[in-house]
C-alpha cells in the first residue's frame, strides 16, 4: 500500500527504506519488480536492502556502508565480494556467480576466533575440504596454491588469503605448520612441518587451527635456514597441538 501510494503521486525519485522486510518471497519479487519497472520508466531509485542477494538481483549500482562510512561503491560484481563484505559485516563471506541469475550470490557464516594456519593441498581434495572449512567458520586460513590455478580461485571465493607457494618458509627457529589436503605443492614439505589431514578429521583440525595458531606456530615468510629440520610430509597421525 505503502509504494502503491508513493507511486500514484507520479514521482521522479523514490527513496525506499527496507522495503521487503517484512514481505514473503513472492512479494519481495513482486515489490522490487515494480521498483525495476519504475526505474526502466526513467525514475530514479535509491532502496536500503541488507539482503546482499536481492540487491545483487534487481540494483544496477551498490554503496556499501560500513559504521556510516562509504567503503565501496560501482556495480554488484565489484562491490559483493568476500573481503570488503568480511571488513563490513564482520562474518565470513563467499561469494560465487550464480549461473541462474547471472549475478552474485553471497552466503555468510558465523567466524571462529583464532589465529590464521597455512592450508596446502590441489585439486578437488583440497577445493572440497577449504568449502567444509568455512562452513564451520574457519574463515582465516591461508591458502598455498599456485595463482590463477582453479584451486586459488575457489579459495579467493571463499574468501581465503591465497599465497604462491614459493613466498611462505620456514626461516631459522621457527616451525611453522602447514595442513596438506590432497598432495602438496612442489617443494613444500622442505619448506614447512607438514601434516596430512583427512577431510573427515576436520572438527578436530579447527579446534587446532583457533587454538595453536596464535603466535610463534603460525607460518612466516623467510627463507629457509641451513639447519632448517623442517620434516617432509608426515602421516595422518598427529603432530602437535
Amino acid at each position: 500500500m505503502m509504494l502503491a501510494r508513493a507511486l500514484a503521486g507520479e514521482p521522479r525519485l523514490l527513496l525506499l527504506d527496507e522495503p521487503v522486510s517484512a514481505l514473503d518471497l513472492r512479494h519481495q519479487l513482486l515489490a522490487l519488480q515494480v521498483v525495476r519497472e519504475f526505474a526502466a520508466g526513467g525514475g530514479g531509485c535509491v532502496v536500503i536492502l541488507h539482503d546482499l542477494n536481492l540487491a545483487a538481483r534487481y540494483c544496477d549500482r551498490i554503496l556499501l556502508l560500513e559504521q556510516g562510512q562509504l567503503r565501496a561503491s560501482g556495480a554488484p560484481p565489484e562491490v559483493l565480494r568476500p573481503l570488503p563484505l568480511r571488513s563490513a559485516y564482520r562474518v565470513g563471506v563467499a561469494v560465487r556467480s550464480d549461473d541462474v541469475l547471472a549475478c552474485p550470490s553471497v552466503v555468510a557464516v558465523a567466524p571462529r576466533e583464532g589465529g590464521p594456519a597455512a592450508i596446502s593441498g590441489s585439486g578437488p581434495e583440497l577445493v572440497g575440504a577449504l568449502a567444509a572449512l568455512f562452513r564451520r567458520g574457519c574463515v582465516h586460513a591461508r591458502v598455498i596454491v599456485p595463482p590463477g590455478s582453479p584451486e586459488a580461485a575457489a579459495a579467493e571465493a571463499l574468501g581465503f588469503e591465497t599465497v604462491a607457494p614459493g613466498e611462505i618458509a620456514a626461516g631459522p627457529g621457527t616451525k611453522a605448520k602447514a595442513w596438506a589436503f590432497g598432495p602438496p605443492p612442489p617443494g613444500l614439505t622442505r619448506l614447512l612441518e607438514v601434516e596430512r589431514v583427512e577431510v573427515e578429521r576436520l572438527d578436530h583440525l579447527i579446534e587446532r587451527l583457533h587454538g595453536a595458531m596464535d603466535g610463534a606456530g603460525a607460518a612466516t615468510r623467510a627463507e629457509p635456514g641451513a639447519g632448517d629440520e623442517s620434516p617432509a610430509l608426515a602421516g595422518s597421525t598427529s603432530t602437535g597441538g
